[in-house]
């Protein structure tokens, strides 16, 4: 009796398994055999073993999905910075160059660009008028566009030099971009004077390196430049500034005050280019035209034979007395001093007459 009651013991503290409920990875017996590698049989069948399992590919998904996030998150970033940065340089320059509101994005940012590269090069660099031109350029071509900005701008007559616009429809302020667009355009074209561009490479050279039957000795190209061009592969680039001058003189609607700078700008170029005679009547003209803006004076302003101002007709204009000042420098340039210092003193005395700029004050009440 007591034998059959040790046995039943010893049969309950058994650990029953249940085999249905349980992988057969469980199941094996985990004490068998070790696997040594040089007891086994060597065979060119490797194993088959899945490397992309489920809760792989889930990983890989998500990595991926978080990467693309935050990809795009750093290119948003990037871009938001970059169009800050961007927003912030155009108001400065807006600002320190003001463009008219009326005209599209594009061309005033044009018009700024220009202005800057004109008066604002890099530190340590001089004005790399090749790029000033070009921004003058594209803003002239825009805005005798009709489809972009040139709306209402019509062709001036047939007497007018080709290309010569009506701008008398345009606004005043569309009227003063427009004039600084062009005038800066020959500026720009003076320094441009003779540049060619190579069709075949589309690079343009300085004057004078163009190798051909029209130009014999070509002069060295600057550093940076590769492979002169040829003459049956070459055309200007710009416009020459007497085309450009002249269509700013011939250009109704601008102002008697701006077709006297333009006029003045026109002479000193002809004068740099030692063609004096052209110069001087233009510097005439700027002169009649600047005596002839007040009709209403009790005197002739200006003393034809002499060229001085008289006295008897008041205080002379802005106008009159910087064409005076520039016809008489003019002279003197040309050894004429017998007839430039009188024009000199008069101006002088005219400007030592005129009364003090005066100052408005404006107060504030709180």
């Amino acid at each position: 009796m007591r034998s059959r009651l040790l046995l039943f013991r010893r049969a309950g503290t058994r650990k029953l398994l249940r085999t249905f409920a349980q992988s057969t990875a469980v199941r094996t017996d985990l004490r068998a055999r070790p696997q040594l590698p040089f007891l086994s049989v060597p065979t060119t069948r490797a194993g088959r073993v899945r490397y992309l399992t489920t809760d792989r590919k889930a990983q890989l998904k998500y990595e991926i999905k978080t990467g693309i996030k935050y990809t795009g998150y750093i290119w948003i970033a990037g871009l938001s910075l970059v169009a800050a940065w961007f927003a912030v340089v155009q108001e400065r320059l807006e600002r320190r160059y003001p463009t008219p509101h009326e005209w599209s994005f594009r061309t005033r940012m044009d018009l700024r660009g220009g202005n800057c590269a004109r008066y604002e090069p890099s530190p340590g660099r001089i004005t790399d008028w090749l790029q000033v031109a070009w921004w003058f350029e594209t803003t002239v071509n825009r805005l005798q566009d009709p489809n972009i900005d040139g709306k209402d701008v019509k062709d001036a007559p047939h007497d007018c030099p080709p290309g010569t616009k009506d701008v008398t429809a345009k606004s005043e302020e569309w009227r003063r971009g427009y004039y600084e667009a062009m005038l800066g355009y020959a500026k720009a074209a003076e320094y441009m004077d003779g540049w060619v561009m190579d069709k075949s490479r589309n690079i343009v050279f300085p004057a004078g390196t163009m190798i051909g039957p029209s130009n014999p000795y070509p002069k060295p190209l600057p550093p940076g430049f590769k492979g002169a061009p040829r003459e049956e592969d070459c055309e200007l680039r710009f416009e020459s500034p007497d085309a450009i001058y002249l269509r700013i003189l011939s250009t109704p609607g601008f102002t008697n005050q701006q077709k006297i700078e333009a006029g003045l700008a026109y002479a000193s170029w002809l004068d740099y280019k030692g063609v004096t005679g052209p110069a001087s009547i233009l510097f005439e003209d700027a002169v009649h035209l600047a005596a002839s803006e007040r009709p209403d004076l009790p005197a002739e302003p200006l003393d034809k034979k002499i060229w001085t101002l008289n006295e008897a007709a008041g205080l002379p204009s802005e106008n009159l007395l910087t064409s005076l000042t520039a016809y008489a420098t003019f002279r003197a340039r040309q050894g004429d001093l017998t007839s430039a210092l009188p024009i000199l003193v008069s101006v002088l005395k005219s400007r030592r007459n005129l009364p003090p700029p005066t100052t408005t004050t404006t107060t504030t009440t709180k």
